[in-house]
């Protein structure tokens, strides 16, 4: 029989697809920084969304207004991580700890994301960008 973990959870919390839609709700406000609370792998995140700085980037895909948007974990329940907690944290395409991303800024689509993977012993730093694009 398989084990049912149980975990309390404060409120609003979502899931990681979820938050994308939230991060995007978050680019189209004046707000600086906004938090959610965020279930992934079992474990219960807090993530700070951080608005940076605005800069025009060049990707394979073309130039884009963007804005800089950085997402801080911070472990809040679920399996206990100890000091190491953050690079636990596993977003999109395997990303770990602090990831960020520049975000174009009238449609809010991601432009580049730049982040580390861990590879067994080492951590690679992880830079990937827009190369197409269809539609409006």
């Amino acid at each position: 029989m398989a084990r049912v973990r149980i975990h309390r959870r404060p409120p609003n919390t979502v899931d990681i697809v979820s938050a994308l839609y939230l991060a995007r709700s978050f680019l189209r406000s004046e707000q600086a920084e906004t938090r959610l609370n965020l279930v992934n792998n079992d474990e219960i995140w807090a993530v700070s969304l951080r608005r940076g700085d605005t800069r025009r980037i060049k990707t394979p895909a073309g130039e884009f207004e963007c804005v800089r948007v950085l997402l801080g974990p911070q472990h809040v329940g679920g399996d206990e991580l100890g000091e190491q907690g953050k690079a636990h944290f596993e977003a999109l395409f395997g990303l770990h700890g602090d990831i960020s991303v520049w975000v174009e800024l009238e449609q809010a689509f991601p432009v580049v994301i730049e982040g580390k993977v861990p590879l067994g012993p080492f951590d690679v730093a992880i830079k990937a960008s827009l190369i197409r694009r269809e539609g409006g």
